[in-house]
C-alpha cells in the first residue's frame, strides 16, 4: 500500500499544477463549444511548449538552469519522475505570465479590477507551489513569469489588431470573454 504525501504537500502540488488545470479547461471548452478563439489559445499553448523546449535546451548547463537538488515530479503535467529538462525558465510561470492577454481583455470588456486580484493570486500561489515542491528556484520562476508576460503582451497586441478584421473571430472572442461576466459590477 502506497503512502500518500501529507495534505499540505498535496495542496502545494495542486497550486503548482494550475497550468494543467487551465489547459484542460480551455481544451474542454473548445471541444464542447467549437469556439475558434479558444481553439487559437490551445494552438498558442502548443507553440508555447515547443518554444519552451527550445529555450530550455539553450539554457541547459548555464548557472541558473539547474533544478533544485530534490526536484521530482516537475514536468509540465506533473506526471512523476526525475526531470531531465532545464529548470530555466519555469514553464508553469511562463504560462501564467502569458495569461496576461486574457486578463487585459477581460478588464477591457468588463472594467473590473477583480481580474487583476485573481491573476495576482494565481501568480503567487503557482510560484509558491513550484518553489515549495522543489521544481524551481525563485530566479527560474521570475524568469518564466517575465518571459510569459512579454509573450502575453505580444499576443494581446496581435489579438487587438485581428479583432476588428474578422467578424467570426470577433463573435467567438466575445463569447469567450462573456464567460467572465461574473467579474462585472453591472
Amino acid at each position: 500500500m502506497t503512502k500518500h504525501p501529507p495534505i499540505k504537500d498535496q495542496f502545494y502540488y495542486l497550486f503548482s499544477s494550475s497550468e494543467l488545470i487551465i489547459s484542460y479547461l480551455l481544451l474542454l471548452y473548445t471541444l464542447f463549444t467549437f469556439n475558434i478563439y479558444t481553439g487559437l489559445i490551445v494552438v498558442i499553448l502548443f507553440f508555447k511548449i515547443i518554444f519552451l523546449n527550445l529555450m530550455k535546451n539553450l539554457m541547459k548547463g548555464t548557472r541558473y538552469s539547474l533544478r533544485p537538488k530534490d526536484a521530482f515530479n516537475c514536468s509540465m503535467f506533473n506526471n512523476g519522475g526525475k526531470s531531465i529538462t532545464s529548470g530555466l525558465p519555469s514553464g508553469h510561470m511562463f504560462f501564467i505570465g502569458m495569461l496576461i492577454f486574457i486578463v487585459f481583455n477581460v478588464y477591457q470588456k468588463h472594467k473590473n479590477m477583480n481580474i487583476f486580484i485573481l491573476y495576482f493570486i494565481l501568480i503567487i500561489t503557482t510560484m509558491i507551489g513550484r518553489i515549495y515542491t522543489n521544481c524551481h528556484t525563485l530566479i527560474q520562476c521570475i524568469a518564466g513569469l517575465i518571459l510569459g508576460l512579454i509573450f502575453g503582451m505580444i499576443i494581446y497586441h496581435i489579438d487587438l489588431s485581428i479583432e476588428g478584421r474578422y467578424k467570426l473571430y470577433q463573435k467567438h472572442r466575445n463569447v469567450f470573454y462573456n464567460i467572465f461576466k461574473c467579474l462585472s459590477d453591472k
